[in-house]
This record gives structure tokens, sequence and C-alpha cells, in this order.
């Protein structure tokens, strides 16, 4: 998919920009870095350098992980409190379930730890949150 994007992108650059250019990126593993072609060079940034070249993304990073604490802790309080006044019968329904789970797919709704899936949502609902006149203060 990556390579797809960089072949549309020079395509792009030399219908715009007849001299070499260099495309800045990020460093994930799925970035090839170093390529060189004759219109193109692509370099990646150090390291953990978001922050300190993208000092925009820090605001929406920031905020973005205190709406997800902030929701992970409330449904975590909120699950907690439904199983402390659950039925007998609802919490033995629940810890049948429980026992015929595969590992690793219960999560805060059947009172155990956070799981991906959890995280996803989460994390979803978070930067869903973000207003887009703050991404563009």
């Amino acid at each position: 998919m990556y390579r797809l994007w960089l072949d549309h992108f020079c395509g792009a650059l030399a219908a715009f920009k007849s001299s070499k250019a260099v495309l800045l990126l990020d460093n994930p593993s799925g970035h090839i870095m170093n390529l060189e072609t004759d219109r193109l060079s692509v370099e990646g940034l150090p390291a953990n350098t978001t922050a300190l070249y993208q000092p925009c993304d820090q605001g929406i990073i920031h905020c973005t992980k205190c709406i997800y604490k902030r929701e992970m802790t409330s449904k975590m309080l909120v699950c907690r409190e439904e199983h402390a006044a659950e039925s007998l019968m609802a919490t033995a329904v629940r810890l049948a379930r429980q026992i015929g789970a595969r590992r690793g797919t219960l999560g805060v709704d059947d009172g155990k730890s956070l799981h991906v899936l959890d995280a996803m949502r989460l994390l979803k609902s978070a930067f869903e949150q973000i207003t887009p006149s703050f991404i563009m203060q």
C-alpha cells in the first residue's frame, strides 16, 4: 500500500515540479527509507523526534491521551459498580460465560483487564472528541 502511494506521489510530483525533491517521513517500520529516484529522495526522521519536529502534534496527542485515560477509568469504574450491584443469578451467568471464553477475549465489560479491542474503541472515541477547532490552533 505504501509503495503504491509512493509511486502515485512520484507521478504527481513529476507533473508539479521538474527538479529533484526530498520527502521527509517519520520512521514507522512500514516506510521504505533511503529510497532514491531521479525525481525524489526519501529520508527518515530519527526515532522519537515527532514532538521536536512536529510540535503541533504534541497538543493533539496529549489531548487524545487525556481523554483516553479519563474514558478508560470511567469505563472500569462503571463496570465495577455494575458487577457489584448485579444479582446472584446475573453473577453466575457472567462467571459461566467467563469459564467458556477463550483466553484473552474477555475485557473490561467482563470484569477483566482492558484488552486490545477495548483500547481501540476507547482510542477511537477519544480521537473523535478532538474538535477541528482544537486541531486548527
